[in-house]
This record gives structure tokens, sequence and C-alpha cells, in this order.
């Protein structure tokens, strides 16, 4: 920051005393143009430290534990049911579990989101495992990144899914681009139809999509409906039923 200062009063000084010379009109007006791209540079430069104040506040955060965010992982009817945020402290916990001799198979959710490193541990761990995943109540945001590598994706009728693309304070969404391509072609490799990949990750973080139980399973992404403590062909059940 002080060096750009010293570089835009050292400039903004050299482009006054041009255009105070009696060079030709024409060429007095190049400090004038020089001043205003000092202008627009000033301008980007506080946009920058805007967004990276943001990041260094997250960063500062989750670095002290101070984010808000809690997660609980514990055994529960035959599964280990995962409730609260996926934060940092989720896998390591879910490990401890997993370890057991008798470990449940099957990996119940209940999450409103959290962070995508987790996440992104936790579904390398379901699909290297070969678990099953189950959605009750609601499976939001990073959630769903873990629910999409069961490998059988069950869900409790009733259950809320909600999809949006990557998000990071003080980061545009199109540096995460590339990250987002690789979790949809992972899941396009598991059946997952293409078009509702493509529409799971175009809303914002502020704008989540909340599809319908008969687009999930029309998309594969549902593979079973639960229903009183029944898992049920997902699309069998929706032919019989409505699904909207």
């Amino acid at each position: 920051v002080l060096v750009t200062l010293w570089q835009v009063v050292g400039t903004w000084r050299a482009a006054s005393l041009y255009c105070q010379t009696h060079a030709p009109r024409w060429l007095v007006w190049w400090g004038r143009v020089t001043q205003v791209v000092l202008v627009l540079i000033v301008f980007q430069g506080c946009i920058g430290l805007y967004n990276g104040g943001k990041q260094i506040n997250h960063m500062a955060k989750l670095a002290l534990g101070r984010d808000g965010l809690w997660t609980h992982v514990a055994r529960d009817d035959g599964a280990i049911a995962i409730s609260g945020f996926i934060t940092f402290e989720t896998p390591p916990q879910l490990d401890a579990l997993l370890v057991q001799p008798d470990a449940p198979r099957r990996i119940r959710l209940d999450s409103p989101g959290g962070y995508v490193g987790p996440a992104k541990t936790l579904r390398e761990t379901v699909t290297r495992l070969g678990l099953e995943t189950e959605a009750v109540e609601r499976c939001e945001s990073a959630c769903t990144l873990i629910f999409a590598n069961g490998a059988t994706r069950r869900a409790w009728l009733g259950t809320s899914f909600g999809f949006h693309g990557f998000t990071l304070p003080g980061i545009a969404r199109t540096y995460l681009a590339a990250e987002e391509e690789l979790i949809k072609q992972s899941w396009r490799a598991r059946g997952i139809d293409g078009t509702f990949v493509d529409h799971a990750f175009a809303a914002s973080g502020d704008a989540m999509w909340h599809p319908s139980l008969s687009e999930l399973v029309a998309a594969k992404f549902v593979t079973h409906v639960v229903v009183d403590g029944q898992a049920m062909d997902a699309p069998h059940y929706c032919q019989a039923n409505d699904c909207r």
C-alpha cells in the first residue's frame, strides 16, 4: 500500500508538472490522461483492499475458531449422523467412528452446508469406502457434495435440498470456476443428469435453488426415497405418488 501511494503521488506530481510546460496543447492532454489512469488505479486498489480485508477477516475467524459454526457427528440407528455445519472438525470426527469394527456403512446428513474443503474430504471418504448417503430434514450447499458421492443416495420424504455455486469472501466466482467444474464432472460421472448439474451450480450463494423431489429423482440425484423408515426405489415411488 505504501509503495503504491508513493508511486501514485510521484506520478501525479510529474503529470501536473508536465501539464504546466509549454508543450503543444495536444501533448499536454497526455498528463491529464495519466492522472485519469491514476484515479482508476487508486479505485482498483481500494476494491482490492476491501476484498482482501474480507478474506483476512474470514481466515482469521477460521484460524481462531470464531466462525460460529458447529458440527456434531455420532452413531444413530444404524448410521453415522452428521448434523450442523460441515467444518474442519467434521472429517476427523467421522474417521474416529469409521475405524470401529462395527461402524455403520451409511452417512446420515442433516446440514445447511459449511466449508467446501472439509466437504471434499468427506466425499472422498464416502467414495473410497463405498458408503451410502442419506439426507434428512435438509441437505444444502456443501452438504450436497457429500450426499452426491453415496453408493446409494437416500432422501427422507420432505427433505429440502439446496444448491448454489461456490462462494468465498472476497473472491470472485470466476476464480472458483475450475474447482466447480471438477465437482460437476464427478457428478456427471456418477450418472447425475448434466442439465441438472449445471443448474445446481448456476445460482449464487444468496439465491439457493431448491428443486422438487421429482426433479431430484428425474436427474438421478436421489436414488431412493425413505418413507416411514422404509427405503423405496425413487423412480417407482414417484410413479405411484405425487413427488412435486
